[in-house]
């Protein structure tokens, strides 16, 4: 594993990178394919290395005059030490440009409040961290600057191709997910849920004489894991599991009260990525008022969590909502208490028990049984906030500085780089490519998973099995609270499977009535 360690240094992009002309060609250069070529290599912000030719020239700066601009995130000290590193190289790319690393503490909410707070004040970032939520905010506030210009220019923005070939389809649509038309945010860290399992316990795990069904047979495998539906899951495989458990060998202990087969740590992301599987309304925008709407109080979604009330009386499936004082599964996960532990990929290395540890594996979550498996989008992303000039107007020499130092740090190189110190997805697929990714990539060994960097490659090679699979929500004023009751509403449904509070003839209204609470909480909020 040396040589893993030695993927998470700094690549340094080379400085003399070519822009294209005003009309998409390269001056001097009549070629269409050269042409292409340079616009490629602008777009990327100059990670390809190039020396000029008859049909390049070097990057001329686009800030003339004195600039600074400050950024804010929540990273923590490795990522600042990389951030400081791109500040420095951008630094001799764009030479007027001075920027100002601001480390915030606290997590994303709490930067959000300060960035808030300081709207008044004019103490505010030029670019920062952001959810989609936060950026409905800021649009709210008319400080969040509308990128469609800056994105769109022919010579210091993003081509058509790179950005539908090259960025990775949900990632990029989340940046027009608002009520407003026009571009409010741009990715950079993304990651999702993926189930890890206890694979010392279920890989060549053989059920077949409790059910000849699963797996065709066969023992269990990682492709069996990797593809479970629902469906699958709570009619066989769970069923199984606790049969064998109980008949043949225990490979897990569910005599404690919080125990079960699934844990998911998210129950807000859980109940939102359910009606995105199984195609069920969750909420929408008005495309002519701009308002948002809460569509989850509906009959399908009603019924679909009947099957995971039943899973929950069970003790086929625990959520954090459910767990003791919502502690997250992933503590369950570690002592033997659930086999998979449905998580945030940005946290793998916490699957990892630090006692008695043994290897994980990496799947993806279950899908609907129509074959719809869907992932949620999250990690932060990248806002540009509005600063004016005293004349009035955009001041557009921050504005653009901001927009470059975006490019430049999510250019294919520093993107791969990012990604290995983060453990987020890249954004653009071009990252994925890298021979410092695919390196990463070729280090990680199921078998090995005791192993925190072991387990950050697995999901290194999760993300490249997925990235087409990402979904994203619309975010409008409001949303936020949306998904706070989609979340009560999972608890609720959890705790209540756990204790079978409920009989045939009583859960269709208890349903009614814990949906319609959470539908009227959340449309107080919605403007």
């Amino acid at each position: 594993m040396k040589k893993s360690r030695l993927l998470l240094l700094p690549i340094l992009a080379t400085l003399a990178f070519t822009v294209s002309c005003e009309d998409g060609s390269s001056e001097g250069s009549s070629s269409s394919s050269s042409a292409s070529e340079t616009t490629s290599s602008s777009s990327n912000g100059g990670d390809q290395s190039s020396s000029s030719t008859s049909e390049e020239q070097p990057y001329v700066p686009k800030i003339t005059e004195p600039t600074t601009i400050s950024i804010w995130t929540t990273m923590d000290d490795s990522k600042q030490e990389l951030l400081n590193s791109w500040i420095e190289d951008f630094k001799e790319i764009e030479p007027n440009v001075t920027i100002n690393n601001v480390k915030q503490s606290g997590d994303y909410t709490s930067l959000r409040e300060k960035i808030v707070q300081g709207f008044a004040a004019d103490n505010y970032p030029d670019i920062t961290y952001c959810y989609p939520d936060h950026v409905a905010d800021y649009i709210n506030y008319n400080k969040a600057l509308d990128l469609t210009d800056y994105v769109s220019d022919s010579k210091y923005g993003f081509t058509e191709e790179e950005i539908s070939n090259d960025f990775v389809e949900a990632f990029w649509q989340e940046g027009s997910e608002y009520s407003i038309p026009g571009i409010y945010s741009l990715p950079f860290g993304k990651s999702t849920e993926a189930m890890f399992y206890n694979a010392e316990a279920l890989i060549d795990l053989d059920l077949s004489t409790i059910d000849k069904s699963i797996n065709g047979g066969n023992p269990l495998n990682e492709n069996y894991l990797n593809n479970l539906t629902w469906e699958e899951l709570f009619n066989k495989l769970c069923p199984a599991i606790v049969k064998y458990n109980e008949t043949v060998k225990q490979i897990i202990d569910l005599s404690d009260p919080y125990s079960a087969i699934v844990g998911y740590d998210s129950d807000d992301n859980f109940f939102i990525t359910l009606a995105e599987q199984y195609g069920y309304d969750y909420t929408s925008i008005n495309q002519v008022t701009g308002v948002g709407s809460a569509d989850f109080n509906n009959d399908e979604m009603k019924d679909l969590m009947k099957m995971f009330y039943d899973a929950a009386s069970k003790k086929y499936l625990i959520t954090s909502g459910s767990n003791a004082d919502g502690a997250y599964t992933s503590d369950l996960f570690k002592v033997n208490k659930t086999l998979f532990g449905i998580g945030s990929t940005a946290g793998a290395k916490h699957q990892i028990a630090s006692t008695d540890p043994f290897p994980v594996g990496v799947a993806q979550i279950p899908g609907a049984q129509n074959g719809n498996n869907r992932i949620i989008s999250q990690g932060p992303s990248m806002t540009i906030l509005r600063h004016d000039k005293t004349s009035g107007g955009v001041d557009e020499n921050r504005a653009w500085a901001s927009f470059l130092f975006y490019k430049y740090i999510t250019n294919t190189d520093n993107g791969a780089v990012f990604s290995l110190n983060s453990n987020y997805a890249p954004v653009r697929y071009s990252s994925t490519e890298t021979e410092i990714y695919q390196d990463a990539l070729a280090a990680a060994n199921v078998s090995e998973t005791t192993d925190v960097e072991v387990i950050n490659g697995l999901v290194l090679k999760y993300f490249n099995e997925v990235l087409d699979r990402f979904y994203v929500s619309p975010v409008f004023v409001g949303s936020s609270a949306c998904r706070d009751q989609a979340g009560s509403i999972m608890t609720q449904v959890m705790n209540a499977g756990r204790g079978k509070t409920q009989t045939d003839e009583t859960l269709d209204s208890w349903l009614d009535t814990i949906f319609s609470t959470a539908y009227n909480e959340a449309i107080k909020s919605i403007k």
